[in-house]
């Protein structure tokens, strides 16, 4: 546990995680919690539950509203990950070395594990540790059954079963790859042990108290569905937010099997980056493959279709097929980022303990250090490169480098620049480090062809401010066709302006009257 912490403490110090806007969207929703405010979603959509924003506000409260304390969170809920991990293998196993090996295994992780269970992007550690939960609650019941306790004995572990998959719902719907493979395994349960039991187990009864308890989980993602509809719940639920693709559903899957197999499993195994496709530690490669090749079969080995093969091993592994799945058949499988396929490294740190079950495997503790070095050299490889550094920004006109972020706001302070307009990767950060003093809405794209959603203007709040501000300033970050598109636009309207570059910002202030990009084309979809 010292270790997995110390590890992520190494790359905060050194500060090589920038805070990007996603992240600031869940400190700003902290802080409005900490005033009253009792947001349901991430800002601006209907998914991805608040459940992190109240835990970052919890650290608010008691350390102050700072970057790190989002970290500090962040590092807590993942050694409670890596808590419910080594709990899973020995409740498998009953083997504290087999529990062990699976905690070591997660202490230097790849770098897109480390990366998203240490930055904020709204409930992703969360998901794995609700996850996790749902799996020891599911394996308990089944003990509670093989042992005959009586019905108050495994009631009680029914109900939080219940309540963690509604949480889980609302929280983040990654939890749904646990929640649907452990729900056949409760039912296999009940078929396996309904006359064997001392009680009759009554499916409908237990079914009850499933449901209540999944109800009150989930209660402020049915509130949500009440107070703004249950289109876009559910749609965004299955990934509409980014369903930016054309053809019918076959073309799409073959799309999606392509991104799992060229950009997925590099980034599950860790030779590439989450955001950008190029090879990490090219040398140590070919160990690091053996060194994989040989923990796979021994996997297979041990874990054959056979008496080995137990119902807990075919959780873990109907877990890992739900993911898969549900990559490939829904929007999601556009995303060419690994922050969907964690649970596979947690699946894989079970599975690797399950090897030590037995026997003293010297073989296969020499290869699991050859990956936790290979996980070192290319975290400390990708955090040397600088910007953009350990970043959660996969697409490139959105990286920004931050370093000048201060730079940024001592001008604006000094110019008397307050309200204005930029993009969304600069709108929100720029607010929570100035305790919202500095409020710039995200009604310019960043795309280089212009193109924009309104989709990106998500806190209204904001935009009533800067609509009511007199000549508002505009900041761009390196794109050349919108500079020279505000320039022509300013021009035309007789407007006068000054112009100050600052590392990638650029920012057009001090205009001689009120222009809001809607008077020059900008700030609507234009997609």
């Amino acid at each position: 546990m010292l270790i997995a912490a110390g590890w992520k403490l190494i790359f905060l110090v050194w500060d090589k995680f920038p805070f990007n806007s996603d992240e600031a969207i869940v400190a700003l929703m902290a802080r409005h919690i900490l005033v009253g405010a009792k947001p349901l979603f991430f800002y601006g959509q209907s998914y991805m539950g608040s459940l992190d924003a109240w835990f970052v506000a919890a650290g608010f409260f008691v350390f102050g509203q700072h970057v790190w304390v989002i970290r500090m969170v962040q590092t807590l809920l993942y050694l409670g990950v890596v808590t419910t991990t080594i709990w899973i293998t020995y409740l498998i196993t009953g083997s504290k070395k087999s529990a062990i090996a699976s905690g070591i295994f997660l202490t230097i992780p790849t770098i897109n594990v480390t990366l998203y269970t240490t930055v904020s992007l709204g409930g992703y550690n969360e998901a794995l540790f609700i996850g996790n939960i749902l799996v020891i609650l599911a394996i308990e019941i089944r003990r509670k059954f093989q042992q005959g306790v009586k019905k108050s004995g495994w009631l009680w572990l029914v109900l939080l079963w219940g309540l963690f998959s509604g949480l889980g719902l609302w929280a983040n719907a990654l939890t749904l790859i646990y929640a649907i493979p452990s729900s056949i395994y409760l039912i296999w349960i009940w078929i396996k042990y309904r006359d064997k039991h001392t009680e009759k187990i009554r499916p409908f009864p237990t079914l009850i108290v499933i449901l209540v308890g999944f109800l009150v989980g989930s209660t402020p993602f049915w509130v949500h569905g009440f107070q703004n509809g249950w289109d876009s719940l559910f749609k965004e639920l299955l990934g509409s937010a980014i369903a930016i693709e054309n053809g019918g559903f076959i073309q799409r899957a073959i799309y999606h099997i392509r991104n799992f197999i060229l950009l997925g499993i590099p980034v599950v195994f860790g030779i590439r980056p989450p955001w950008e496709i190029r090879w990490l530690a090219l040398p140590l490669i070919p160990f690091f493959l053996i060194a994989w090749g040989w923990l796979l079969w021994g996997m297979s080995k041990k874990n054959h279709f056979g008496p080995d093969f137990t119902a807990e091993k075919r959780l873990l592994a109907g877990i890992g097929t739900t993911l898969i799945v549900a990559f490939l058949c829904t929007s999601f499988g556009i995303d060419p980022s690994g922050r969907y396929f964690i649970p596979l490294y947690i699946i894989a740190a079970i599975s690797i303990g399950l090897i030590f079950e037995k026997a003293n495997k010297t073989i296969y503790s020499i290869c699991v250090c050859i990956i936790l070095v290979f996980n070192l050299a290319t975290t400390f490889q990708c955090a040397a490169k600088d910007p953009p550094a350990i970043t959660t920004q996969f697409y490139a006109p959105s990286i920004v480098d931050h370093s000048y972020d201060q730079e940024l706001i001592e001008f604006l302070t000094q110019e008397g620049e307050y309200y204005g307009y930029t993009n969304y990767w600069v709108s929100y950060p720029l607010a929570f480090q100035t305790a919202e003093e500095l409020i710039y809405t995200p009604r310019l794209p960043y795309h280089t062809n212009l193109s924009y959603t309104e989709r990106d203007d998500r806190y209204t709040p904001y935009r009533q401010l800067v609509s009511q501000s007199e000549c508002p300033a505009y900041i761009t970050t390196g794109q050349t066709e919108l500079e020279t598109y505000l320039r022509k636009s300013f021009d035309s309207l007789g407007v006068t302006w000054k112009e100050e570059s600052i590392g990638d910002y650029h920012v057009f202030y001090h205009l001689s009257r009120t222009v809001h990009p809607s008077d020059i084309g900008l700030g609507v979809n234009r997609n």
